[in-house]
């Protein structure tokens, strides 16, 4: 990554700008998990030494609570955008009514929007770009072939939230900065 870094900032004239989101951690999470569902499924299979012939009506669910990497939301600014960029988008100040932030660094801006406030950031995103853009969801669980256990699997937000709260001390410095409050 180093080397690719140097390259892009070796021949650029201004800072290199980068979009990113941040989402409310339960949709990410599951919506992250069906992404690549066989991997995850596949991984509580071998790591649980379960056998699959038997009939498991949970294993979905049991793949998800125990294999699945729930902390990747706490930790992907730090490893991949402050890595990077030098930029903690953590200490700074970030307004969740507003849905998005600018940091900008010699060599960098960052433009953070939330998922869920994405056309009202717009304006603010294109006057970054210096050009107009379309916005448009394209990735959507609810789309894909998966889509009938995936809206089965979100219907029970009750114990989606049970299990995120198990697991909020670690999800709640980044869920908390950016407005997705827990009770």
């Amino acid at each position: 990554m180093d080397l690719l870094r140097r390259a892009l900032l070796r021949h650029r004239r201004g800072p290199l700008k980068l979009i990113t989101m941040v989402r409310d951690p339960i949709e990410r999470n599951v919506s992250m998990f069906f992404q690549e569902f066989q991997f995850w499924l596949t991984k509580h299979v071998v790591d649980q030494r379960i056998n699959t012939r038997l009939e498991r009506s949970g294993l979905l669910w049991e793949a998800y609570q125990h294999s699945f990497d729930h902390a990747y939301y706490e930790t992907w600014f730090d490893s991949e955008l402050k890595r990077f960029t030098g930029i903690d988008v953590l200490a700074e100040p970030f307004d969740s009514t507003q849905g998005w932030s600018l940091f900008r660094r010699p060599k960098f801006e960052v433009f953070l929007m939330k998922y869920e406030q994405m056309q009202a950031a717009r304006p603010h995103l294109e006057a970054f770009l210096e050009r107009d853009i379309e916005l448009s969801v394209l990735n959507s669980g609810e789309r894909k072939w998966y889509a009938p256990v995936y809206a089965a699997f979100k219907k029970d937000r009750e114990a989606l939230e049970g299990l995120a709260c198990s697991k909020w001390s670690r999800l709640q410095r980044t869920a908390v900065h950016f407005g997705y409050d827990r009770a």
